[in-house]
């Protein structure tokens, strides 16, 4: 078996964690945060937005960010 590198663990670790909080009894609110978060931390990027579609408005409203600035 092949050793992993540090990445690997904390990748291993957050997609552990997103696991636990989809199965778990959270808000969807605290899920897309966490996701958000993983997001970030998994993929290597600056930031993350997550929107979902808003079926009587036809258009994306903003549900979670992370690392994005408030302005």
């Amino acid at each position: 078996m092949a050793k992993k590198t540090k990445k690997q663990i904390e990748r291993d670790e957050q997609l552990y964690q997103l696991t636990t909080l989809v199965a778990g009894e959270f808000s969807l609110q605290e899920v897309l945060d966490k996701l958000a978060e993983a997001a970030v931390k998994i993929v290597g990027v600056k930031a993350c937005s997550i929107r979902l579609l808003d079926e009587e408005a036809g258009d994306l409203k903003m549900r979670s960010t992370y690392g994005l600035s408030e302005e």
